[in-house]
């Protein structure tokens, strides 16, 4: 299972934070964060965590969005980036 979770990151830091979406593939979560999550001003982000079983509830983000204001969508962001190694707790 994947979650979806948006947030506003400013000044390197996660604020804002809320879950907006439950997936059973990495495909759809993709699909729904590229085509159908609309834009939120308070949350620019959005990243897909593996849920993993058990009472786990944190994770590193399998893929990280940020809003593309040029295409009106989110785009995948790069590996390097401070944003993609955050752990986050849902």
């Amino acid at each position: 299972m994947y979650i979806v979770v948006a947030y506003n990151w400013i000044n390197d830091k996660l604020t804002d934070k809320c879950s907006v979406g439950l997936f059973r593939s990495l495909k759809n979560a993709k699909r729904f964060c590229s085509f159908d999550l609309p834009y939120n001003k308070s949350r620019n982000t959005v990243a897909i965590l593996k849920v993993a079983t058990g009472p786990k509830c944190y994770s590193r983000p399998v893929v990280t969005m940020q809003w593309c204001p040029t295409y009106e969508v989110y785009v995948p962001i790069a590996t390097e980036d401070t944003r993609s190694k955050v752990v986050i707790d849902w």
